[in-house]
C-alpha cells in the first residue's frame, strides 16, 4: 500500500468509529489505517478493533498525542503519511486530492479543514484562513500563520 493513516487515539469512543469510518470511505484506495490506542481507559480499543482490513491497531500506554503519532508512524507501511486524529472526520476526496498535489509537486502537500461545532459547520469557519501562499512565500507564512495542519501527507523517508 502507498498510504498510511495514522490515527492517534485516547479515550476516544465517541469519535474514532466515525473518524475511521471517513477513512474507509475515501475515494483513493491504496492505504491502510494504523490505530494507536494510547492507553485509553473506555471503549476506544475495542472499536477500533471492530473494523476489519485495511485497519490494525497498535495499543501503547498513555504517553500523548505526539507519542501515538510517532508510535503509527514507525507501525506503517506505506510510503506516505497521512493523519486522521480520532475526532476528526475526512472527507471522501481527501486522500485522493493530498496523493494528487504530492504526485505533482513532492514533499508535504496539506489542506484546510472545516472546524465541526454543536450546530454543524460553515463554511466560513475553516482552520486557515486565507489562500495558501505561494512557494516562494511559503517559510515566510508558516511564521506568521503556520497554515500546514495536521489533514497533511508527506513522504515516510522524510522522517
Amino acid at each position: 500500500m502507498r498510504v498510511s493513516v495514522v490515527v492517534p487515539a485516547f479515550d476516544a469512543e465517541a469519535t474514532v468509529g466515525a473518524a475511521v469510518s471517513s477513512v474507509l470511505w475515501q475515494t483513493y484506495r491504496d492505504f491502510e489505517v494504523v490505530v494507536v490506542d494510547d492507553g485509553s481507559r473506555d471503549a476506544t480499543g475495542a472499536i477500533a478493533s471492530s473494523f476489519p482490513e485495511p485497519v490494525r491497531v497498535v495499543s501503547q500506554e498513555n504517553a500523548g498525542v505526539a507519542s501515538a503519532r510517532n508510535r503509527g508512524i514507525h507501525e506503517a507501511q506505506g510510503d506516505l503519511i497521512a493523519f486522521c486524529d480520532a475526532d476528526d472526520v475526512l472527507l471522501p476526496q481527501h486522500l485522493e486530492a493530498l496523493v494528487a498535489v504530492h504526485d505533482r509537486h513532492g514533499g508535504i502537500a496539506t489542506s484546510n479543514c472545516y472546524w465541526l461545532y454543536p450546530g454543524g459547520i460553515h463554511a466560513a469557519r475553516t482552520r486557515y484562513k486565507g489562500r495558501f501562499p505561494n512557494p516562494d512565500r511559503q517559510r515566510h507564512a508558516i511564521l506568521e500563520q503556520n497554515f500546514v495542519s495536521t489533514m497533511s501527507i508527506f513522504p515516510k523517508a522524510l522522517l
